[in-house]
């Protein structure tokens, strides 16, 4: 039989993986580039819209994130434990003065300490590795006392030093335990949200069809 060496291993899986990677960051940074160059255009469309005839006239507004993580371990073994760059990008549009808008969001990551080394099993790579997720979909119509949003969504019930007392719409991604921000800790999910608001007090409903549980690291 054909000997196969982990290193040899490592490589292969790594190419399989290398074209849905890079064409992930492709889109990110370059939806990241263009935020910049559309900040202009989006303005005035926005103009537009807030004079007469404007209620039907769409605004778009587009924002984006890079940003790299690097941990290194201390106690032994003393390796690199993340090489991390995360990137996100999300997209609003509004029309006109009304209370109609949708947004789409998506994020991903790369971790290049996985394929910098040789001690984390597969299952742990596939898991912490890469990623990329649709963070955002939704349609959101807001009136005089009443807001409703369809799609996937976060619905975030207060937070209290750092604990999810109250916060429990959602359930969390809890792979760097309480690590990341609590933005990117949320799993958002499919649901319907409405909120009736009347001075300071505020009643909000919400209707949960898409069932996920938190997501716990992998052994290893």
């Amino acid at each position: 039989p054909k000997l196969r060496f982990p290193a040899a291993v490592k490589d292969e899986r790594r190419n399989r993986r290398c074209g849905p990677g890079i064409a992930l960051w492709v889109v990110l940074l370059v939806g990241t580039v263009c935020q910049g160059a559309a900040a202009g255009p989006a303005e005035d469309v926005e103009r537009a819209g807030a004079g007469p005839g404007g209620a039907g006239t769409w605004a778009f507004r587009w924002e984006g994130s890079l940003r790299a993580e690097t941990a290194v371990r201390l106690d032994g073994p003393r390796t690199l434990a993340k090489e991390r760059n995360l990137g996100g990008l999300r997209g609003v549009a509004t029309r006109g003065q009304g209370g109609f808008a949708a947004t789409v969001g998506v994020r991903g990551f790369y971790d290049a300490a996985y394929d910098l080394s040789d001690r984390y099993t597969e299952e742990v790579e596939k898991e912490l590795e890469s990623e990329g997720v649709l963070r955002e979909a939704f349609l959101e119509w807001s009136g005089e006392d009443f807001a409703l949003r369809l799609g996937k969504q976060q619905v975030v019930w207060g937070e209290a030093f750092g604990r999810f007392l109250t916060d429990i719409v959602v359930p969390k991604d809890l792979r760097e335990f309480l690590l990341p921000e609590f933005e990117f800790i949320r799993i958002p999910l499919w649901m319907a949200a409405l909120t009736w608001t009347r001075g300071n007090l505020a009643i909000e409903t919400v209707l949960v069809p898409d069932l996920k549980y938190s997501v716990l690291p992998p052994a290893g």
